[in-house]
């Protein structure tokens, strides 16, 4: 299943969950993170810092609306945030953890609305997954989709980071450990899992005229 997904990483977990309408406290989350996940970055972006203050009251006394509390606040937080811009990435995602075919018709039509990390970050195009046969290898998906990409198809060398696949084809040039596999979501805990990366070799472009 690839879908243009302008996330990296586990944080797509979090927009399948939104896309099939799963809740946050939705023992689905545990289950999906032992799905595997690859991404095919067609253009990296850049960050854009946000720069937030939140007002908030010292102590542990309970207020009726958040008015009152910012009335009663004596000190601001500041805090400041990063976000992708203008990225376009692929994602693979495999495993037997969940349905598929439900994630498919979930990426078509949301039941939630789709955002990359708040809501104020929706994503500029639409998602347009396609499964594939289990033959076929992660490389073959890659390079088959990459053809259907919206403006055009990218050609030359892309960075791609995936986890363990039993067909990957693919070159791996260094892994990296992250410790972000979710163990128990309620307790906050979580286990290492090993990460590929690699590059992936798109045809040229043929020529017309």
């Amino acid at each position: 299943l690839l879908a243009q997904l302008v996330a990296l990483g586990h944080l797509t977990l979090g927009l399948l969950g939104c896309a099939l309408g799963k809740k946050r406290d939705d023992p689905w989350h545990e289950r999906a993170s032992h799905l595997g996940f690859g991404v095919m970055t067609v253009k990296a972006g850049h960050l854009l810092e946000d720069y937030h203050t939140v007002a908030t009251p010292r102590g542990t006394d309970r207020y009726g609306t958040r008015r009152e509390e910012v009335m009663q606040s004596d000190y601001t937080v500041e805090t400041w945030r990063s976000y992708v811009s203008d990225a376009y990435f692929v994602v693979a995602l495999w495993g037997d953890a969940v349905d598929l075919d439900d994630c498919w018709t979930a990426l078509r039509e949301p039941v939630f609305e789709v955002y990359a990390g708040r809501k104020s970050c929706p994503l500029s195009l639409p998602m347009c997954p396609l499964i594939y046969g289990e033959q076929t290898s992660l490389k073959q998906a890659f390079l088959s989709y990459s053809s259907r990409l919206y403006p055009e198809a990218p050609e030359g060398q892309l960075d791609v980071h995936w986890e363990s696949h039993p067909n990957a084809d693919l070159e791996v040039a260094r892994t990296h450990t992250r410790k972000d596999q979710v163990l128990n979501r309620a307790k906050r805990l979580f286990v290492d899992r090993t990460e590929c990366e690699g590059r992936i070799e798109l045809p040229k472009k043929e020529k017309i005229g």
